[in-house]
């Protein structure tokens, strides 16, 4: 999974750990302000 800013249209993290295609991918903001985001892929993890 790679993660960019949209300002300026860059890659600034890649996520590592699946061996397979994702199938699922969702973000939410806590009410603390910390951002969470959730993977899943055929691989099953």
């Amino acid at each position: 999974v790679r993660v960019f800013d949209l300002a300026s249209r860059t890659c600034c993290h890649v996520l590592e750990g699946h061996t397979d295609i994702i199938l699922c991918l969702d973000s939410c903001v806590l009410a603390s302000g910390r951002s969470l985001l959730a993977s899943g892929s055929k691989d099953n993890s």
